[in-house]
């Protein structure tokens, strides 16, 4: 028994006495050699990657340890284990995924940040977001090595972190510092959802990578999402017809990178021209535009693509029920990075329901329409058709120095659709009426080419520079031949509209301290306007505008107090080629914060347009896209704008409520007293607008589900002389009451969102008996209420071994729910038909109505590695 005892006592004494033991005494040391002494004391030899451990540092203060000991120290400070092999070898290897943990503190008095945004960054991508405590403590658990934080908070500049680079498991303090020049301070993070943030100078931004599911949308649209603010309509369902605050779409200024682009749709108005998949920052202007954007007199939508160098290649593949698309991001070398994008419609290779859905719309009350109700039951009916839409997009990043950036970008769109409409000949029919039956022919075309190079130069703390100039063109090409009961006979028209602007900016600013900036620039343009009609029949019109150069010059202070006011005072002069007159154009907006929860806000603008989109058709036309670009000149006058808004804007806790009330004058309008073609430039008769109204928008959130409410009071008038006895009537795209109800849900990784839209009917003009005008009473009787109900819905999952990085997302659309077939406008058109085609007769008028978009499905899936 002594024995045993003995044994069991001395033996285990025996064999740790076999064991080496050392001290050691570092203090933040580095790591490497740290590992050599171990090495040549123990004699033992270990393998690792020198880079992994490259300025690591750690601290061993022990007494008489064993190798094991040191070993299990080592590895509670660093994300790294030690295999061993042998009794001489032990292997260094990472760990894949770590928790990390720490407290955001204000770099200059230490103080901790609460409330300070803590993401998890994953090949571009947000995977997870966390909140600091009070304290401005987080924790963040199984966070790959190959991921990056990133920690934000209002009125600070953006901390990344990259994973590879923590060195120690300890929580250690993180210090974020004040931006120096913070003059947009983002005031609300989540307007309408996560990704629609209002900043204190009255504009609001629209990030679609980040954005929550939106309503009426299975993915972001640029100019749709858009639409869901308060104060933005489209009467005619379009995604680019865009009517801010009672102007129409072609007085908005919309720009990419810098470049003015003149056709924003696809699909004759279905969604936008602008691949979402690249978009970095959509910033909406409804009005206090700043003193650099000019040549508009309504809002401004200034679309951004990434500004920066991809930190490692991404790819965005997307397929949904009209189109594919693809996305490419990389980062050519340190200085160099590419940012690509194509985008393609499936409609000619496959009809999907929604394609057909959408058509059925579109091309309505269209000739293609017309053509087929009319010859419907003749089985010598044939038509063939091609329809189709692409936009390829590119940009080069290149970072020249640490002061100088040079971004250039290259925008391509194309809208291309070919109707061919036969019947076979039939002897036994007079020849006029054989004549009518065909072939009918429509061949339409719309181009959008542009190109934006800018450089951009800081020269030190206070003082920088840009230089853009860039190229842009619109190409709109229609040719038809159709019947014209009007000679009886056969007609062709030709149709082309070019538009080519060429232009540069340079803008300086001087940061004078932290709260000031001086703002100057110069801006020239040359504008190339060409518009031709040919039907030989009747007239043959080819005007060309070759437009000198126009310049202006603009000066802005912005003054920021973090937390407190915000005001822009600018002023914007033009030279306009056509008049001897200097436009001046103040702008001043302001907004100032009473107390942490209420601010009120102002804005006051003048503004001037010199190019406008006017609409023509005939009845041998098409019946879309009849839109045309003209400039203002001896006979259409230049287009001026004056508007005051002010406004209040309350935030607690979960609740948002933001009011903004407007009254706007506009001159310089123009109408056409006479449709023929023939007087398109005799009968202009120039008028005026008055707009007001007052825009509201109220949201709450609780937890996962948030409910927002907007609604728009307005009151549209137009006086033209010669028309309505001169007296006042309700413009066309006039909404008295708009209403958008929205509801957003997210469940782990689904997120729904169900939307109702209401608005009364638009104005139109009565008819007598035989459909003629009744003189004094335009635009006198509206429209029946529009009202739908809008279902969205996406998943996103994991298709990776790693179930962190959800790269893959599906989804889908319902809109008009519950079939709501809402009548969108009006109108008086002259067809041909076999009944009233024998020689003599006069063409036959009828009233034709335009309808919304039926109950409609849709589905994406988009893959991102």
């Amino acid at each position: 028994m002594r024995i045993v005892l003995f044994c069991l006592l001395i033996l285990p004494a025996l064999l740790f006495a076999q064991e080496d033991i050392f001290s050691f005494k570092y203090n933040n040391e580095n790591l490497s050699d740290v590992l050599d002494d171990i090495q040549s004391n123990y004699n033992i030899k270990f393998s690792y990657n020198p880079s992994w451990i490259k300025d690591q540092a750690v601290t061993l203060l022990i007494k008489d340890a064993s190798l094991t000991q040191i070993l299990d120290l080592l590895e509670h400070q660093i994300y790294f284990t030690f295999t061993k092999i042998d009794n001489e070898h032990y292997i260094l290897k990472r760990l894949k995924s770590i928790r990390i943990c720490g407290r955001i503190q204000n770099i200059e008095n230490h103080k901790n940040i609460s409330n300070a945004s803590v993401k998890n960054i994953k090949s571009g991508l947000i995977t997870s977001m966390i909140i600091t405590d009070e304290k401005g403590y987080f924790e963040v658990e199984n966070i790959s090595i190959t991921d990056t934080l990133t920690i934000s908070h209002l009125g600070f500049k953006d901390l990344k972190i990259p994973i590879s680079e923590v060195q120690n498991k300890t929580c250690k303090n993180y210090f974020l510092q004040i931006r120096d020049y913070l003059l947009n301070e983002v005031i609300i993070k989540d307007y309408l959802s996560s990704g629609v943030a209002i900043k204190n100078d009255g504009t609001i931004h629209f990030d679609l990578k980040n954005a929550d599911v939106l309503t009426g949308q299975a993915e972001p649209d640029a100019l749709q999402s858009v639409q869901l603010l308060p104060g933005i309509e489209s009467p005619n369902e379009t995604a680019s017809g865009i009517f801010i605050r009672g102007s129409t779409p072609d007085q908005n200024l919309v720009l990419w990178d810098g470049l003015k682009v003149y056709n924003t749709d696809h699909f004759f108005g279905t969604l936008t021209n602008l691949n979402p998949s690249i978009i970095d920052d959509i910033t909406v202007y409804r009005s206090g535009a700043k003193a650099e954007y000019g040549d508009h007199v309504a809002g401004v939508i200034d679309i951004k693509t990434d500004q920066n160098i991809p930190e490692h290649t991404q790819t965005s593949i997307g397929l949904n029920m009209l189109h594919a698309d693809a996305a490419l991001k990389i980062p050519i070398a340190n200085k160099l990075g590419l940012i690509t994008s194509a985008r393609r419609s499936i409609t000619d290779v496959i009809e999907t329901p929604a394609f057909l859905r959408n058509a059925m719309k579109v091309f309505q009350n269209s000739r293609i329409s017309t053509n087929q109700e009319e010859f419907e039951e003749d089985p010598t009916f044939s038509e063939e058709q091609t329809f189709f839409y692409e936009d390829y997009t590119a940009k080069i990043i290149y970072n020249i120095s640490p002061k100088d950036k040079i971004l250039s970008s290259v925008l391509y769109t194309k809208n291309k659709l070919d109707n061919l409409f036969t019947i076979d000949e039939d002897e036994d029919l007079p020849v006029i009426v054989d004549e009518a039956r065909g072939p009918r022919v429509d061949q339409l075309q719309i181009q959008n080419f542009g190109i934006s190079t800018t450089w951009h130069r800081k020269w030190n703390d206070y003082f920088d520079f840009s230089i853009n100039t860039y190229h842009s063109k619109y190409k709109l090409d229609y040719f038809g031949r159709n019947f014209s009961s009007f000679i009886l006979g056969t007609n062709v028209l030709t149709r082309k509209n070019i538009v080519n602007e060429s232009g540069g900016l340079l803008k300086t600013n001087f940061h004078l301290g932290n709260s000031l900036v001086l703002t100057s620039g110069y801006q020239f343009k040359n504008k190339e306007i060409r518009y031709i009609l040919d039907t030989p029949i009747f007239i043959t019109l080819d005007h060309e505008y070759s437009i000198k150069t126009e310049h202006s010059f603009f000066n802005q202070i912005s003054y920021n107090k973090y937390k407190n006011w915000h005001f822009d005072l600018g002023l914007r002069t033009n030279r306009y080629v056509f008049s001897k007159k200097i436009f001046l154009e103040p702008r001043f907006s302001i907004e100032k914060s009473i107390n942490t929860n209420f601010r009120i806000k102002g804005a006051v603008e003048i503004k001037n347009q010199s190019i406008n989109q006017i609409e023509q058709t005939s009845d041998n036309d098409l019946g879309l896209a009849t839109g045309i670009w003209l400039p203002s000149n001896d006979t259409i006058p230049l287009v001026s704008s004056k508007q005051i808004s002010a406004g209040v804007l309350f935030k607690k806790r979960d609740w948002i409520l933001d009011i903004d009330a407007y009254y706007k004058e506009s001159s310089g309008l123009s109408a056409f007293t006479v449709p023929q073609l023939t007087a398109f430039f005799d009968f202009i008769t120039e008028g005026n607008s008055i707009s007001k109204g007052i825009d509201i928008l109220a949201k709450k959130k609780i937890g996962s589900y948030a409910s927002w409410i907007g609604y728009s009071y307005a009151d549209n008038k137009a006086t033209f002389e010669g028309l309505n006895n001169n007296q006042p009537f309700n413009t066309d795209s006039d909404i008295t009451h708009s209403l958008t109800w929205s509801h957003l849900y997210s469940w782990r990784d689904f997120q729904f969102s169900l939307g109702w839209r209401y608005r009364t009917g638009v104005p139109y003009t009565e008819r007598d008996e035989a459909l003629q005008l009744i003189m004094g009473r335009i635009n006198q009787k509206r429209l029946p209420e529009f009202h739908r109900l809008d279902f969205s819905m996406n998943y996103t999952f994991a298709l990776s071994k790693d179930k962190s990085y959800k790269n893959c997302k599906i989804g889908g659309a319902l809109l008009n729910v519950y079939d709501r077939e809402n009548i969108l406008g009006k109108q008086i058109v002259d067809i041909t038909t076999e009944t009233n085609i024998p020689s003599g007769s006069d063409r036959r008028s009828i009233l034709q109505t335009t309808r919304s978009l039926g109950l409609t499905a849709s589905f994406f899936i988009r893959f991102n590695f």
